[in-house]
């Protein structure tokens, strides 16, 4: 029946390579008394923080990010928890890239351990060719960043189908989809494990009658496109049949943006309020330098300071502790992006910010910036001094890039006291796409 369709003919095909655990399989790579034990890496060595991965050690146990370190150490006393070293995985990183372009003519980066890279059809052409390209890449990953790191491999017509593929079997899997087994293959995913199925979305899905991702296949393109409310349930059924133009996109690059913000649970060495007001000063770069790479401006900004109050104890016999928080949110004013512009209302509200010690302390801050419009539908300009600022601020991101994140700021004095994180994305991933090329100049 399926011999019907020829859309898992086309050509080129892609590999997707997803690091199995690879913050904690980093650290089990490095330290060697990590190895074979549960394992998990936290922002820092602080037990009000949570685990933002897991080996799968720890995942055997029911740990999985984003479990309280506090209730992850009540689950098993061999629980390794490491403090995250994002300059090391960014390393990893890079060299798993480098060896990757020694096999494609382009690696699309996802994700800091996501990758899609378009199969050459000229020297694999049949199953057992891409069994064995995927065979070599592992080994050379084995060889170039360790035997600890592992990864599981998919291959398909797209990149969306080849991220499901390698999401099938992990650890250290291989799935190869094609005319031959698809979509039958397919069929046999949980709705729920599709990349962009939420709660959300499958709560729209099922109340539309599609319960299986074969339901989903079948439906026409205009019932996905009224369920989405959009023409990108159209795409979806372009993409389930390997679709190139409409492919997977990352959720960070496809989503409208309506704010731009940071935030930053507090290391104790910071919980007071000049150092709230240092790490907010910091965040408020940050999330300026991210507005104007999206080639946005926001008119609106929010600062947020919880505060972590008295300490008592529970009816158990547990310490516990109550929150506080104080917000501030400015008044609209014209659309920037400079950091000129913006202190002279960032300033006002941090002198605001009470202090609240010896009761009280802050353990968290965040900034927000939010009513935001596309730099090419601004108004222009009456006064040369809103021009000099842009210039300015774009000036300051060309030197950040060339020198290192941070190498010039304005209004941020000293040792930079905000610790580096992996986001979705890549720090040197050019903002507001869905990942960078690496080509290998083939």
């Amino acid at each position: 029946m399926w011999s019907l369709f020829p859309f898992f003919q086309q050509y080129p095909r892609h590999l997707f390579l997803d690091l199995n655990a690879f913050y904690t399989s980093v650290e089990q790579q490095e330290c060697p008394q990590y190895r074979g034990k549960p394992t998990i890496v936290v922002p820092m060595l602080a037990d009000t923080t949570c685990a933002i991965a897991s080996s799968y050690e720890a995942k055997k146990l029911g740990i999985k990010t984003g479990m309280a370190v506090k209730l992850a150490k009540m689950v098993t006393p061999a629980l390794q928890v490491v403090e995250a070293r994002p300059e090391l995985y960014l390393a990893y990183h890079r060299r798993l890239v480098d060896a990757l372009n020694d096999f494609f003519a382009s690696v699309k980066v996802l994700s800091v351990d996501e990758m899609a890279c378009r199969v050459p059809y000229a020297l694999y052409k049949t199953e057992q060719d891409e069994s064995r390209l995927a065979r070599l890449v592992k080994e050379r990953l084995a060889r170039d960043l360790g035997e600890h790191l592992t990864a599981s491999v998919g291959i398909a017509p797209n990149v969306f189908l080849s991220k499901v593929a390698a999401e099938t079997k992990k650890p250290d899997g291989l799935t190869i989809w094609n005319d031959g087994n698809l979509p039958g293959a397919l069929f046999e995913v949980r709705l729920r494990d599709l990349p962009g199925i939420g709660p959300a979305m499958q709560r729209r899905l099922r109340e539309a009658g599609i319960e299986t991702v074969e339901g989903l296949w079948e439906a026409e393109p205009l019932t996905l496109r009224r369920i989405w409310g959009s023409v990108l349930g159209e795409r979806w059924w372009h993409m389930l049949r390997g679709s190139h133009e409409c492919d997977y996109q990352p959720a960070q690059a496809s989503a409208v943006r309506k704010s731009v913000g940071h935030s930053n649970v507090l290391a104790p060495e910071h919980r007071t309020r000049e150092g709230a007001t240092r790490v907010l000063m910091e965040l408020f770069a940050k999330a300026l330098k991210r507005l104007r790479a999206y080639g946005q401006a926001a008119s609106a900004v929010q600062v947020t300071v919880r505060f972590r109050r008295g300490r008592g104890m529970s009816v158990a016999g547990l310490p516990f502790t109550t929150e506080g928080v104080w917000v501030r949110r400015s008044r609209k004013h014209l659309h920037a992006n400079d950091d000129t512009t913006w202190l002279k209302t960032l300033r006002p509200i941090l002198e605001a910010i009470p202090d609240l010690s010896p009761t009280a302390e802050p353990c968290y801050v965040g900034i927000v910036f939010s009513e935001l419009l596309a730099v090419q539908d601004l108004n222009l300009s009456l006064f040369d001094e809103e021009d000099d600022q842009r210039r300015l601020a774009k000036v300051l991101d060309a030197m950040n890039r060339k020198f290192g994140a941070g190498a010039v700021t304005i209004g941020v004095h000293g040792e930079r006291q905000v610790p580096l994180r992996i986001p979705f994305g890549v720090p040197d991933t050019p903002p507001g796409q869905s990942g960078y090329e690496q080509d290998a100049g083939i």
